[in-house]
């Protein structure tokens, strides 16, 4: 589980209200996302693949792997 927000403005009490909440009430991890962040059309592809990594990172996934032969 994880809970994905998104807000119309970056307020510093309201990030810190969904943490609190979701993360020591409830124990769900979280993600928040700014919506101006995801008006640009031309930088979609881009944030959305970074919120995509955040949120595998956040469910316990690896953001990068490197084969090193032994």
């Amino acid at each position: 589980q994880i809970v994905v927000t998104i807000v119309p403005s970056n307020r510093k009490d309201r990030y810190d209200s969904i943490k609190k909440l979701c993360c020591l009430e409830k124990g769900v991890p979280s993600q928040v996302v700014v919506s101006r962040t995801l008006s640009k059309k031309q930088m979609l592809m881009s944030v959305c693949t970074k919120i995509g990594i955040q949120l595998n990172c956040k469910l316990g996934g690896e953001a990068w792997a490197v084969d090193i032969p032994v």
